[in-house]
């Protein structure tokens, strides 16, 4: 992963996940934020222009089950429907990306085995 810096204290959030700057500071940066953090003036550490994230990735289903796992574990109950599905927007902020209803299903099938 590699590092990005800002020259000053910022906070860049995007689809409800979020990282924070202090000015001359390295540090990692999620793929899913990096082109709105380049736009705020956020830029690698090494000098290097970044290459920015593709708009129309997929994530696969092994990318949304371990984000089904890793919101489940975290156990709050704002992050599941009455129905005991993993909400959409909490899901979709987990893995960074945009997920179909029909890929979180699969996902979670996945993991029921």
């Amino acid at each position: 992963m590699t590092n990005y810096v800002s020259d000053k204290d910022l906070q860049v959030v995007k689809n409800g996940v979020t990282a924070r700057f202090k000015a001359g500071v390295a540090r990692p940066l999620r793929e899913s934020l990096v082109e709105a953090a380049i736009g705020m003036g956020v830029r690698p550490a090494d000098g290097k222009a970044p290459a920015l994230p593709e708009k129309d990735i997929k994530p696969s289903l092994d990318q949304i089950a371990e984000a089904i796992k890793t919101i489940k574990a975290r156990g709050r109950k704002e992050d599941v429907t009455a129905s005991g599905d993993i909400r959409m927007k909490t899901l979709e902020a987990e893995v960074g990306y945009d997920v179909s209803v029909e890929d979180r299903d699969a996902a979670a099938a996945l993991i029921e085995g």
